[in-house]
């Protein structure tokens, strides 16, 4: 069975291919006409206020590290070990009634102070202070856990600085070096014995 079409249906038809035809016919660009570049633009970079490290600065690398009472400079932040202690079990049960650390681990405390040098207030705990070398724990300093002067925190204004003790349980004090981070940076070592 055929079906026969209509005249408003021809018509149309030829009203498409008179569209195509015209549209092929068109004339193509001269070679004199102006073609619009284009280019990439980028938004210019700011400028970092924040200072950069001492030309003999340690590079911070296992290989390379910082040691006790070393600036080390980071992010718009200067950064002070102040001080490790591989034994402060007893100094911190004493501070914190009722604790104590697994059978096999100790108590270690790091006091650091932290600056804040350039690019506007910014908080304290964007530094992270970890222990590294320990098998069985994290390395992590312990929140529930309080030595005097307590741990860095708050905001900190430009040219301020605060100081504060981490708390952490390592297995046998075994850690090896402290490490430095601010945000998604490498780590920078502190090889503090």
């Amino acid at each position: 069975m055929t079906r026969r079409l209509g005249p408003a249906s021809g018509i149309l038809i030829l009203l498409a291919m008179s569209l195509l035809a015209s549209a092929c016919s068109a004339p193509a660009p001269s070679p004199e006409t102006p073609v619009a570049e284009v280019t990439e633009t980028t938004a210019p970079e700011e400028a970092s206020d924040c200072p950069g490290p001492a030309a003999d600065s340690p590079s911070g690398a296992v290989d390379d590290p910082f040691t006790v009472d070393q600036e080390i400079v980071v992010e718009c932040f200067t950064v002070v070990v102040d001080s490790v202690e591989r034994e402060a079990t007893d100094a911190v049960v004493a501070a914190n009634p009722g604790a104590g650390p697994a059978e096999g681990n100790v108590y270690m405390t790091v006091t650091v102070t932290i600056a804040r040098t350039a690019g506007g207030p910014a908080d304290a705990a964007d530094v992270e202070v970890i222990l590294a070398g320990s098998m069985s724990t994290s390395g992590e300093p312990d929140p529930d856990l309080v030595i005097d002067p307590g741990p860095p925190t708050g905001t900190l204004d430009e040219g301020a600085s605060t100081t504060g003790t981490y708390v952490y349980e390592m297995s046998g004090g075994a850690s090896t070096s402290v490490e430095i981070r601010v945000g998604t940076m490498d780590v920078i070592s502190v090889l503090p014995y």
